[in-house]
């Protein structure tokens, strides 16, 4: 089932959404433009229904910017748990 997509965000299939709840970035460096930028990202938390993406950003090998995002597994704008074998997908990307 989809959970990406202007027709998700519209009319989600069955109720089913991915929310977010926080989004934070600290920008610690000056990055430049043009230029380009590494992003790593990764799971680094995982709840009963949500769970954390921290990001890095990187120009010429020097950080500039670190962020964090808590992502909600939803079905009509509630909470819904998330099953085991999302767990296991979500815990691949440590």
């Amino acid at each position: 089932m989809r959970v990406f997509g202007v027709e998700c965000m519209i009319d989600p299939p069955g109720g089913l959404q991915l929310l977010f709840a926080t989004t934070t970035v600290d920008y610690v460096r000056q990055a430049h433009y043009p230029g380009t930028a590494e992003i790593a990202s990764g799971v680094v938390r995982i709840g009963g229904s949500s769970y954390v993406i921290a990001q890095a950003a990187f120009q010429d090998g020097r950080c500039f910017a670190l962020a964090e995002a808590v992502m909600v597994k939803a079905i009509a704008g509630r909470p819904s748990s998330l099953r085991e074998q999302e767990r296991d997908a979500l815990r691949g990307c440590f």
